[in-house]
This record gives C-alpha cells, structure tokens and sequence, in this order.
C-alpha cells in the first residue's frame, strides 16, 4: 500500500510538471493530467502510474472483506466485490485514454467506467460502514470504535456531497430563486469546481484504506 501511494502522487506530480500551463489542481480534473490532448508531453507516466497503483492496492477488498466475514457473509462478499470491481476499474480508465486514435464516440466509455469505479468504492465504503455499525450496535464489537468511526466519517463526505449536490440540481431546474443565487455565490469558489471535489475523494478513499488496514484485526474471525 505505501508502495501504490508513492508511485500515484509521484507520477501524478511529475505529470503536472509537464502540463502545457500552470496545473490548477482545485480546476484541473485528474483525467487531463493522463489525457494524450491535454497533457501531450507528460500523459503516459501519469496512466501506467494509477494503473501500477490500483494494481498494488487491489488485494484490499479481499483482505477488508474477509475480516468483515464474522459480522456478516453478504456485507464481506459485497465489499470485497464492489472494492475490487471499483479498484480494478480504474486500471482501465486509466489505459484506453492514452490510444490517440480512439474514436470520439466511444468516449462515452471512458467516463462510463469512471463513474462505474466511484459506485464501487463508493459502494464498497458504504457497506464497510453498515458492517462496521452493525458490528458497534450488535454486540459483537470485534472492531475498533477508531476504526468505525473513521470509516463512516469518511464514507460520509462524497455521500453527503453528492446529495447537496443533487438538491441543488434539482433546485436550480425547479427555478427556486434561493438555488440560483447559491450557485451564483458559489460559483467562483472551489466548491464548486468538480477536479476540487475528485481530489477530495481521492484522499478520502486513501484513507479509507489506511485506516482499514491501520485498524481491522489481524485474525479472520468467522460466524459459527
């Protein structure tokens, strides 16, 4: 895991370096700094680096899952499911941007499987959270309460976000007054920059992982 660490910031930073203009990373996304057209010079080391990266890391959901396995069989299969599925995912989002020659449409497929892999981790951290709660209020209480409590803190974040996020949507379509002038104070803040909030789920899964691996128990423990 520190290993996957070192090898995404490092080629993730030498891949801004190379960016054509300054690289604002609260306006930036992460897919221009590995994009042939955004990024022409320092694309490739940036792609095989979060491909090597979510390789290294994806042992993870097995490993959560399985010392998830005595609270619950159906909670461990599906984290170590959709963990694997989301990790696994980002290995190929992160190749086929780099073919120069990829038709625009099938674009589409990049950002399909980019938004696949965040409903798997996203899933996967969720599912850890239910797991852990039910674990805490169950009376099993095998895991850590620090544990706990930094999973759902963490798991909290993007859910939260993304649901403020959608009443807002759906306030601004509704036409309310009040929705409109938010976004227009929001507007020039990083707020409401979408490469602000995927650097901030970035670092939250990070430490979704850190804290998993910091924190689960070192025995498997299984239901009777």
């Amino acid at each position: 895991m520190p290993l996957s660490f070192l090898v995404l910031f490092t080629t993730l930073f030498v891949a801004a370096l190379h960016f054509p203009e300054s690289y604002d990373w609260q306006r930036r996304v992460i897919s221009h700094l590995i994009s042939p057209r955004h990024n022409p010079d320092g694309f490739l080391i940036p792609s095989l680096g979060m491909a090597f990266s979510a390789l290294l890391v994806l042992p993870l959901g097995g490993y959560i899952g399985r010392r998830l396995w005595g609270i619950s069989r159906l909670l461990a299969q599906w984290v170590s499911g959709l963990l694997g599925a989301g990790i696994f995912l980002v290995v190929t989002v992160t190749l086929p941007l780099n073919v120069e020659s990829m038709p625009a449409s099938v674009h589409w497929v990049h950002e399909a499987l980019a938004r696949l892999a965040a409903v798997g981790m996203v899933g996967g951290m969720i599912c850890c959270c239910v797991g852990g709660l039910k674990d805490r209020f169950g009376g099993m209480q095998t895991l850590s309460p620090l544990m706990v409590t930094s999973w759902s803190a963490l798991t909290l974040i993007p859910v939260i976000c993304g649901v403020l996020a959608g009443i807002l949507r759906l306030a601004r379509k509704a036409d309310f007054e009040w929705a409109h002038q938010l976004r227009q104070l929001l507007r020039s803040t990083m707020v409401m920059q979408l490469a602000f909030w995927e650097w901030v789920g970035v670092v939250a899964f990070i430490l979704f992982l850190v804290s998993s691996v910091l924190f689960l128990p070192a025995r498997v423990k299984t239901q009777e």
